[in-house]
C-alpha cells in the first residue's frame, strides 16, 4: 500500500512538472479587448459569450462634482448620469442596456458588444470633460 502512495506521490510530482514546462511552450490566449479596457480605464470591461458588462466603482471619479450638486455619487447615481447622458447624446443606443447598480458599483450590460462598445468609449470620452459633466449635473438637479 505504501509503496503505491508513493509511486502516486512521484507521478504526481513528475505530472506537475511536465505541466508546468508546457505551459510555457503554448502562447497565453490573445485578450481581444485589451485596447478596449485600457481606453475605458478606470472603467471595466467584463465579456463573456452573449453578455458584456461595463462597470465603474462608485467614488473613483468625479466625486467633488457630485458633492457640488448634493449627489453622493454612487452607482445610482452613475446610473441617473448614464442614462442622462444617453438620452442627450446617444438616444439611438437607448433600451439596449440593462442596468445593475450598488450603492458602491455602477453597472451595465448588454447581450451585444459593439453598442456598449461604442458607449463605453463616448461616455469616456465625456467624463475627461468636467465642465460638460457639470453641465449635466446641473441639468439633473434642476429636472428634481
Amino acid at each position: 500500500m505504501s509503496m503505491c502512495i508513493c509511486r502516486t506521490g512521484i507521478l504526481s510530482m513528475i505530472n506537475g512538472r511536465i505541466l508546468e514546462e508546457r505551459k510555457n511552450e503554448y502562447p497565453k490566449p490573445r485578450d481581444v479587448d485589451k485596447k478596449l479596457k485600457e481606453t475605458i480605464a478606470p472603467c471595466r470591461w467584463l465579456s463573456e459569450r452573449g453578455r458584456y458588462t461595463l462597470s465603474l466603482e462608485a467614488g473613483l471619479l468625479n466625486n467633488d462634482s457630485f458633492e457640488e450638486y448634493n449627489m453622493l455619487g454612487n452607482g445610482y447615481d452613475w446610473e441617473t448620469v448614464v442614462c442622462a447622458f444617453l438620452e442627450d447624446n446617444m438616444a439611438q443606443l437607448e433600451g439596449q442596456f440593462a442596468f445593475d447598480c450598488e450603492a458602491d458599483t455602477f453597472s451595465m450590460q448588454s447581450k451585444t458588444k459593439k453598442p456598449l462598445k461604442e458607449f463605453a468609449f463616448a461616455f469616456r470620452e465625456f467624463l475627461k470633460d468636467t465642465d460638460r459633466f457639470e453641465e449635466l449635473l446641473s441639468q439633473l438637479k434642476n429636472e428634481n
